[in-house]
């Protein structure tokens, strides 16, 4: 009873993060005359939006299932999430103070489009390490049905997912040592026409992008912890034997999702 508290408590924390995912896509789709940059990242929240329904829809065993640790990394991403969103929405309005009616000065237009791409990017970058790790989640957790018997299906899907989750946790890495460096610039070095405050802002996004990075790499690997001991038990298991995932091998039977699985996770240059 418990360890279904947790899962839902987990859950009770996507509507907050939806309702903070979608005001600032509101406030972003209010901007006339936006740069590109900061117009993709409507796209972005708008996935994150998706993914965050499809999270929401779970039901609490099926997350559970997963074990406490995937569940309270969940817990961790979606908080980082809103986060994340609740201080660049306070950014955004800041780089548009000197705008009215939606229109963007040119004073602002030059600060979005010259000075805050940095910063936009990093956004996009979280709001899409955001999406990947919920959409893996709920489709690892879509595995998790009673199963009879053990087919070479099953054994296919699991097989598919720790390559997936294999490539997506070697991104990550390649992602925090790029965060690693840019920290260390920051350290030493202030772009031109850089305030303090400016530079400070920047810097804090920076750490919490670290932050989501870190914690997008610890549940990952929990959950390729999980798939590589349910396709351990598949490939060993006899007809009518039983496949788990979940802490100490506990959970339910890992079975065959019907759903897409491709195009978990996308490279970005």
């Amino acid at each position: 009873m418990e360890s279904l508290g947790a899962a839902a408590d987990v859950l009770s924390i996507v509507s907050p993060t939806l309702r903070g995912v979608q005001h600032l896509r509101d406030d972003i789709g209010r901007i006339r005359g936006a740069p590109d940059a900061i117009r993709s990242l409507q796209d972005d929240l708008t996935t994150v939006t998706q993914a965050l329904e499809s999270f929401q829809a779970l039901p609490d065993p099926q997350l559970q299932s997963l074990g406490s640790h995937v569940v309270s990394q969940s817990k961790f991403t979606l908080e980082l999430c809103g986060q994340s969103c609740k201080k660049f929405r306070a950014a955004l309005g800041r780089w548009t103070r000197n705008s009215s009616d939606g229109g963007l000065s040119w004073r602002d237009q030059a600060v979005l489009g010259l000075f805050k791409q940095g910063q936009m990017k990093s956004m996009s970058e979280q709001l899409h390490n955001c999406r990947s790790n919920l959409i893996t989640v709920v489709t690892i957790a879509s595995l998790s049905l009673q199963q009879k018997d053990v087919s070479s299906e099953i054994i296919a899907t699991v097989s598919a997912k720790e390559n997936e989750v294999t490539d997506a946790i070697a991104l990550l890495e390649r992602q925090m040592t790029d965060m690693n460096a840019k920290l260390e610039l920051y350290a030493v070095r202030r772009r031109q026409h850089e305030s303090e405050a400016d530079r400070t802002e920047a810097v804090e996004q920076a750490l919490l992008e670290q932050r989501a990075l870190n914690g997008s790499h610890e549940l990952l690997r929990y959950l390729l912890s999980g798939i590589q001991s349910a396709a351990s038990s598949a490939q060993s298991a006899q007809a009518g034997a039983k496949v788990r995932f979940g802490d100490h091998n506990r959970g339910s039977q890992v079975g065959v999702n019907h759903g897409g699985l491709n195009n978990t996770f996308h490279t970005r240059d």
